[in-house]
């Protein structure tokens, strides 16, 4: 039996353009745009180990930890002040509204922030969802972008049960 001419392979490298928009609020971003940006109420109040973000079309808080961690939850303040049992240190405060409603109420994110460092900051932002290329799809969004009062821009990636987060230049 005879052989055939031995037959080299190689491989091509072909270059595919990125189905991923990276058009995010500050044109920064690493990850595919799912949706436009949309305007929305927010608030912001920084804390002695973090901050806490409020979504005033969801009504969602996001308790953000300095350590780059953080939770999702959902207020439900409707009116009052909010009360504590303990004086706030000196130079410190209670949170107020939806903020001190999720921060009297939830143990674990009370300890984890600690106090309110400044009053709670409300502004206009914009947030816009995405997922990652290789961890989300234009179905199942698994990141957040959205500006803040002091013209950043933050970006917030859901894993599952828990959240991870950081400012984007």
């Amino acid at each position: 039996m005879r052989k055939g001419p031995a037959v080299a392979s190689r491989s091509l490298a072909v270059w595919v353009p990125s189905q991923c928009g990276r058009s995010f609020l500050s044109g920064a971003g690493e990850d595919c745009v799912a949706a436009e940006a949309a305007a929305v109420s927010a608030a912001a109040q920084t804390f002695q180990n973090g901050l806490m973000l409020w979504r005033g079309d969801t009504r969602e808080v996001f308790a953000l930890y300095s350590n780059g961690s953080g939770v999702k939850t959902v207020e439900s303040w409707t009116s009052g002040d909010i009360t504590w049992g303990e004086t706030p240190p000196e130079g410190s405060l209670l949170p107020q509204h939806g903020f001190g409603q999720v921060w009297t109420t939830n143990e674990g994110i009370r300890t984890s922030l600690g106090w309110a460092t400044a009053a709670e900051q409300g502004y206009s932002a914009q947030f816009q969802t995405g997922y990652t290329p290789n961890g989300g799809s234009a179905g199942s969004p698994n990141v957040l972008y959205t500006s803040m009062a002091d013209g950043r821009t933050l970006r917030i990636r859901f894993n599952g049960g828990s959240l991870s987060w950081s400012f984007i230049a």
